[in-house]
């Protein structure tokens, strides 16, 4: 979107585009744009003033056309701005998800589809400070309670950094180990193994 003054042609140009959601993992692309050129002869600062409040115009119009054309309201907000009404989301009927694929000792297969699992809330479980992974000491989130409620994957780490939910750590080993050097960590800062 754009004003633009040259050589005697103010040029007002606008666009808008939007993807509708069509709620069965599908979706519903529109986009239109137009530009409009008049000869300007005179003041280019009083054209260039009128070409920007002609645009405002013009690209309500061109959002009305996007909206009217997939179906979508629009409605102006508190700053003057058109946007489309969103609506409640259709209800969709909820089916059980099929137990992970196994093959042969009943454990998942690798890649398989897992079961999803919405994020639990973690607030209440215990925080304490510790290096458990030799970076240095951190605030720390001990995330065992959750995974012995069920909320969170028996595979999730026991524990995760307060600041940055991607650095993570586990007591034991994939053989089902208990790392030395994390134990002695947690004994250390007064929290059970």
């Amino acid at each position: 979107m754009s004003v633009t003054l040259e050589n005697g042609k103010l040029t007002i140009s606008a666009s808008y585009g939007i993807t509708k959601n069509l709620g069965d993992y599908s979706s519903e692309k529109l986009a239109q744009s137009i530009a409009l050129e008049f000869d300007v002869e005179g003041d280019s600062a009083q054209a260039i003033a009128v070409g920007q409040a002609q645009q405002d115009v013009l690209v309500k119009a061109v959002k009305l056309a996007v909206m009217a054309e997939l179906g979508i309201e629009g409605k102006t907000d508190d700053n003057g701005t058109l946007v489309p009404v969103i609506g409640a989301p259709a209800a969709v009927a909820a089916t059980p998800i099929a137990a992970a694929p196994s093959y042969g000792g009943g454990a998942p297969v690798p890649g398989g589809s897992q079961q999803f699992k919405p994020k639990a809330d973690i607030s209440a479980n215990p925080r304490f400070a510790a290096d458990l992974d030799g970076t240095g000491a951190k605030l720390w989130i001990d995330l065992r309670p959750t995974k012995a409620s069920g909320a969170f994957s028996p595979n999730a780490a026991d524990f995760r950094d307060a600041e940055d939910s991607k650095h993570q750590v586990w007591l034991s080993d994939k053989s089902g180990a208990v790392k030395a050097s994390v134990a002695e960590a947690l004994t250390a800062a007064g929290v059970a193994v």
